[in-house]
């Protein structure tokens, strides 16, 4: 086998992709497990600096992010716009994969050169059902990026109400929450 006799894993081809990123394209987790127990770089970046687990994220391949995340892949590497697998699928509509990372541990408040996360990313795009997931994670909600707007601020300045709506009521349920929570002279808050 090709593995055993010592194959370059990292080899490129003209677009800089080695094995693991073709095989992280296509989807091909069965594939990715074999190169990762014989040692393929999980984090190797092609000729536009993103990763097998980015490869993945953007087109969707659940299967390919399983191995990714199982092989220890780096959840939280950045491209040359310093965005993550969890940006990239925020900004693409791919609540799995989102799901996926979240439930690994990424970072859900990393930021992009500009300063967007992954929830201004998927507020600003309308993506309803990414935003639900990372608010239920606990992303934050009030941070800014570098043109001070957030993820309620996208919403609205790309017509996207259900994702302003959304925001506004996870805004108040957090502050209940907040609320039930804080001692009141010396005892837990109100009760339910």
């Amino acid at each position: 086998m090709a593995m055993q006799s010592g194959a370059n894993l990292e080899e490129v081809d003209r677009g800089g992709f080695t094995a693991a990123t073709w095989a992280a394209h296509k989807n091909q987790g069965e594939c990715l497990s074999l190169l990762i127990q014989a040692g393929a770089n999980m984090d190797h970046t092609n000729d536009d600096g993103w990763t097998p687990m980015m490869m993945a994220v953007t087109h969707g391949r659940s299967a390919a992010l399983s191995a990714l995340i199982q092989g220890g892949a780096n959840l939280d590497a950045r491209d040359p716009w310093e965005r993550t697998a969890a940006i990239w699928a925020a900004a693409l509509a791919e609540a799995e994969c989102l799901s996926m990372l979240i439930q690994a541990g990424c970072n859900l408040n990393a930021k992009d050169s500009d300063g967007l996360t992954a929830a201004m990313c998927a507020a600003a795009g309308g993506h309803g059902g990414c935003l639900s997931v990372l608010m239920d994670a606990g992303a934050d909600l009030r941070v800014k990026a570098k043109d001070g707007r957030t993820a309620e601020k996208l919403a609205a300045a790309n017509g996207r109400g259900h994702c302003v709506a959304a925001i506004v009521a996870e805004r108040e349920r957090r502050a209940l929450s907040a609320l039930v929570a804080k001692p009141v002279r010396g005892r837990r808050g109100l009760r339910m």
